[in-house]
């Protein structure tokens, strides 16, 4: 039995994680600083712009979301995800949601 305590552990309520509109504008002051050596790898300045656009439509502007993944698409136009996203997008933040939500149930689910 132990008898003193061994780690501490809090839960913060104002987590920069979880307020949307702190992280995308960092996001974006990102993509200001650092867009002429995001130019030389396409594909994973395309993936930026492909995590921008989820955060965006998670936080409800779904707008700024379909921006950027038309932006995403631009830049990488071979991958598939993007395309997905955008059509997921013009269905509306709250219907954008639900589906991430059931897709992060499904994909961590364990199945025998």
């Amino acid at each position: 039995c132990i008898e003193e305590v061994l780690a501490k552990y809090r839960i913060h309520e104002k987590r920069l994680t979880s307020n949307f509109d702190l992280v995308i504008a960092g996001q974006e002051k990102f993509f200001e600083k650092y867009e002429p050596w995001l130019k030389l790898n396409p594909k994973a300045y395309s993936k930026k712009y492909l995590n921008l656009g989820i955060l965006c439509c998670l936080n409800g502007n779904s707008i700024k979301g379909r921006t950027a993944y038309r932006g995403s698409i631009a830049i990488y136009p071979y991958r598939m995800q993007p395309y997905l996203l955008l059509f997921l997008a013009y269905m509306g933040a709250n219907i954008f949601r639900k589906v991430s939500n059931m897709w992060n149930k499904l994909s961590s689910a364990r199945f025998p």
